[in-house]
């Protein structure tokens, strides 16, 4: 693989290798679900409660969420096929603010999707001055700020805190894109820095340090959740632990193909949760069960992909996971902590499958329940984005994932039994009224935050009705420019 050079203004430069390929692939299968999943997953043009069922509020309909996934596609592609950091800085900030409008149109998702907004928005900057500093022969300060700034992108702890609300508010198929697509573009840029020759080794033990803590720390906090969509966001954190772990240790293939189950088994999941809130209205587990006798494709497909999560033999996670697990090996603190992010992974799905689609069936509150929609085209959209996770793999460490899913096992019944009962652990937060008084220019008035949220939505308003337009612009200027 050829290092990333920081490139040229006006200049776009692209390249193909395997592993720009390998995230390519992934990005065109997933993004070709989730749209065949939306097009009856969300509502039409009009609105109406099935999209408000599925996690998609008073924007959340198929035609503009049609018109804002496709550049989001688009950019992910520019992303992986970049040849220089210019070119893949300019495509990550088209996937920030496209990103931006996909959280938007979820019910109640003002407020995550305005973190979301500026959290890239600094991410960007960081990412920005990380090049500058690499173009000017700063090879070692560079390359910390391009890992904060792709970090932020990938969600990786603790620059992680946009993640679990934007993936939760979203709309399920949004869900779906940045949980298996576009925090991906984050690994992918953490991988390119740390192959680099030219990065400094201390950072790989810096990722692989930061990768464990999120690992076993994202586990944990999907555990304790009470919202579908919530436990998938924190899952995700764990999982991106996972694969920077990887590539922290340097197990290149096998954190590569954890990238295309995570990606896989995440989008089906998120789809899924989708599809049960399509029928029943809610996304709460307390509301939830019994559904594998009328859901029976969309369970049996849930099962199949938290079963790849978990690193069960002959499917792709097996050789992705054994493979990390190996470079661990003669490092106990880090085999311990490893151990305890599978067993949280194995917890987490078990809960999710056991509590939704086991057990005695729940009927919904009718003031909650939606529309009987869904059928072919949704089982369809779930099927196609499985289909990454057909590569078969050997069985190459099975007493590792038996030891694992037995220590889940006991840990989900231990939370099922005792969790409940525990005092809540609240972690300190600042008063929600609390601001940081920052003086006004002169001759300039004050802005203040609500005002400046009502700015951010009015611009996202006026311009996403024309986002396939910008999107044919930015693509003849790649044109013209190349």
């Amino acid at each position: 693989m050829s290092p990333l050079t920081p490139g040229s203004v006006g200049r776009f430069t692209f390249t193909v290798d395997s592993v720009t390929i390998h995230f390519a692939s992934l990005t065109v299968l997933i993004g070709i679900g989730v749209f065949v999943f939306a097009l009856r997953g969300m509502s039409g043009p009009s609105g109406g409660g099935t999209a408000r069922a599925a996690g998609g509020g008073r924007g959340g309909t198929r035609g503009r969420f049609l018109l804002t996934a496709l550049p989001t596609l688009g950019a992910v592609l520019g992303v992986v096929f970049a040849g220089d950091l210019l070119t893949l800085f300019v495509f990550f900030e088209i996937l920030a603010l496209l990103g931006f409008f996909l959280v938007r149109q979820g019910d109640g998702a003002r407020g995550a999707a305005i973190r979301y907004f500026w959290t890239m928005l600094v991410g960007g900057l960081v990412l920005l001055a990380g090049i500058l500093l690499r173009g000017g022969g700063a090879s070692g300060p560079g390359s910390v700020l391009l890992l904060l700034g792709f970090g932020v992108k990938a969600g990786m702890l603790p620059v992680h805190g946009w993640l679990p609300a934007a993936h939760s508010k979203a709309p399920a198929p949004a869900s779906a894109l940045l949980s298996g697509v576009m925090i991906k573009t984050g690994i992918y840029g953490i991988f390119r820095v740390l192959t680099d020759p030219a990065t400094p080794e201390m950072l790989h033990a810096t990722v692989f340090t930061l990768g464990l803590a999120g690992a076993a720390y994202g586990a944990l906090r999907a555990l304790v959740q009470s919202d579908a969509k919530r436990l998938l966001a924190w899952s995700s954190v764990s999982q991106v632990g996972v694969i920077l772990t990887g590539i922290g240790a340097g197990a290149w293939e096998g954190s590569l193909q954890h990238v295309m189950t995570h990606a896989s088994a995440k989008a089906v999941l998120f789809l899924a949760v989708g599809a049960v809130a399509l029928r029943h209205g809610t996304v709460q587990l307390a509301g939830l069960g019994g559904l594998w006798r009328t859901m029976p494709v969309t369970f049996a497909l849930s099962l199949f992909a938290g079963l790849a999560l978990m690193g069960f033999p002959l499917l792709r996670a097996s050789a992705g996971k054994a493979e990390i697990h190996h470079a661990l090996e003669g490092v106990p603190s880090a085999e311990a902590v490893f151990f305890l992010a599978s067993a949280g992974t194995v917890a987490i799905l078990l809960k999710l499958i056991a509590e939704v689609f086991l057990g005695p069936a729940r009927d919904p509150d009718p003031a909650t329940r939606a529309s009987e929609i869904g059928g072919a085209l949704t089982a369809l959209g779930l099927i196609i984005a499985a289909l990454p996770l057909l590569h078969p793999a050997l069985p190459t460490d099975m007493p590792y994932f038996v030891a694992t899913f037995g220590a889940g096992t006991v840990l989900y019944l231990t939370w099922r039994r005792w969790g409940p009962a525990w005092p809540p652990v609240r972690i300190p937060s600042l008063p929600s009224g609390w601001t940081v008084p920052l003086p006004a220019p002169p001759g300039l008035p004050a802005l203040p935050e609500a005002r400046l949220q009502r700015a951010v939505e009015r611009y996202a308003r006026e311009i996403a009705p024309n986002l396939a337009l910008l999107f044919v612009v930015l693509l003849a200027v790649v044109f013209v420019l190349r």
